[in-house]
């Protein structure tokens, strides 16, 4: 009769000590797994998620950036002598709250990438959802970067869709205001004053005679 209660109590407890291991090993792993996740979730490290075509001198698309993530387009631009190029952007948020746009020298882009708070920039936007313009003459690769993350700038709270419009602008001797609409509506209104200028000029000298 002993003999039986100790070999009941004896397979208890085998069956019970690997399932006690089993359920501590799973528990472990979870937190292990928790941890690790709050730490890349809390670190605003980013996750680069494409890239364009340096060939291409273009990107138009839509993304979707997550919480803490951004996308960095590469290019290359060259100026010199007569000669100059610039980007010129145009970034929407389609959907979700603020971001943070930057145009960057490789350094910049390390330091962006390395979590470091004050990269160089060559162009720096934040805290909106629409930004648009030129960026100044640049020489070199650069990389535009469009920021959902909490390194600086705008706080994210969520996913964002994104509408990216980049493309490298060159010019040969000429003024950079000339290529754009408002330099041909500048040069349309002087135009105007000039002939205008003209027509009163003659009708005096006409009146005169």
């Amino acid at each position: 009769m002993e003999s039986t209660k100790f070999g009941s109590l004896f397979t208890r407890y085998c069956r019970y000590v690997p399932s006690r291991m089993i359920a501590s090993r799973v528990a472990a792993g979870c937190a292990i797994s928790f941890l690790v996740c709050l730490a890349t979730s809390c670190s605003g490290a980013g996750v680069r998620l494409g890239m364009a075509q340096p060939s291409q001198g273009y990107v138009d698309e839509n993304v979707t950036l997550g919480l803490n993530e951004y996308v960095a387009y590469p290019f290359s631009l060259r100026t010199g002598g007569n000669y100059a190029e610039l980007l010129d952007y145009r970034i929407d948020v389609t959907r979700g709250g603020d971001i943070d746009l930057y145009i960057v020298p490789p350094d910049g882009r390390s330091g962006y990438e390395n979590h470091t708070a004050s990269f160089r920039t060559f162009v720096l936007r934040e805290q909106n959802q629409s930004f648009s313009g030129w960026s100044p003459e640049l020489n070199g690769p650069v990389s535009v970067i469009v920021d959902n993350t909490d390194l600086r700038g705008a706080i994210p709270t969520g996913s964002v869709n994104v509408s990216v419009f980049v493309r490298v602008i060159s010019y040969h001797g000429d003024p950079v205001w000339v290529f754009f609409p408002w330099g041909w509506l500048f040069l349309g209104m002087l135009a105007v004053v000039v002939i205008a200028v003209a027509v009163l000029l003659a009708l005096r000298s006409s009146n005169k005679i």
